[in-house]
């Protein structure tokens, strides 16, 4: 009697192998799409300090101010239509951009601040 299929040893052998090549593969591909999450919320904070700074260039300010992204969007310095979500937690980024004078250079610095009010909900 000639009896076509698979025996069990032979699943058991596929069934390990892509266990293995999964054990290899699904880390690395986690790792990439971390990765990838982190570079994409960089610029998206680059892109808001990026508008704090042409706001604060038309906008007199003490040694230490802050601007709101709302604010941003609102007068226009970043795009009012669309949200802007954070890409690793997809929620709506709604923090604010500290902008701080140094007296010494006349320089200014620019420091996003996700979580401003942390006691507020």
């Amino acid at each position: 009697m000639n009896k076509k299929g698979f025996t069990l040893v032979e699943l058991l052998a596929v069934i390990i192998i892509l266990a293995i090549i999964a054990t290899i593969s699904v880390p690395s591909t986690l790792n990439v799409i971390n990765y990838t999450k982190e570079k994409a919320c960089e610029e998206q904070v680059k892109m808001i300090e990026d508008a704090a700074k042409r706001w604060a260039s038309d906008n007199p300010m003490d040694s230490r101010s802050y601007i709101e992204i709302t604010t941003l969007q609102n007068e226009g310095y970043l795009d009012k239509s669309e949200k802007l979500l954070n890409p690793k937690t997809r929620g709506e980024m709604k923090g604010i951009v500290n902008i701080y004078k140094d007296e010494v250079y006349n320089q200014y610095t620019y420091e996003y601040d996700e979580d401003p009010y942390p006691c507020e909900e």
